[in-house]
């Protein structure tokens, strides 16, 4: 089976640069797999948050985590720094999924994906025209997103 295309930094539309903290390392003094699952975190928090509901003009957007998934590529050591990307793979009805990429240089060191849910009064919601339209202009481009 042929492998899958990488991204690059450049096809996400969110990227924040963390370091990497002495705190995040395993016994084996790699970076810790829980560190990958809360910069995956800050990602979704730092798109959902500041650049979806700008985008939105809102704040009062409910959303729930329902997935997430995260492919380990390439172990990343101390100390150092980290770009972490964030941007749309898929806008359904009443959820989208998002991408994430950590990036080292030009390395990609891990993938993920993440489900979120539109919350109304009793359960999920529809996402409205608008919502999807913001969605739809967020999304991930280059091969990767094509594959994922």
């Amino acid at each position: 089976m042929p492998a899958r295309p990488r991204p690059s930094t450049g096809d996400f539309p969110v990227q924040y640069a963390t370091r990497i903290l002495f705190s995040d390392l395993d016994a084996q003094m790699h970076v810790n797999n829980i560190a990958y699952a809360r910069w995956f975190q800050e990602g979704r928090s730092d798109f959902d948050t500041g650049v979806l509901k700008a985008g939105l003009g809102q704040s009062e957007l409910r959303l729930v985590l329902a997935h997430v998934e995260i492919d380990y590529l390439a172990s990343l050591l101390y100390p150092g720094s980290v770009t972490v990307t964030t941007g749309v793979l898929r806008v359904g009805s009443a959820s989208y999924t998002l991408g994430h990429a950590v990036f080292r240089d030009d390395t990609c060191h891990a993938l993920g994906q993440s489900v979120m849910v539109k919350l109304g009064d009793g359960g999920g919601a529809a996402l409205t025209d608008r919502e999807r339209e913001v969605l739809s202009g967020l999304k991930i481009t280059g091969s990767w997103a094509a594959s994922a």
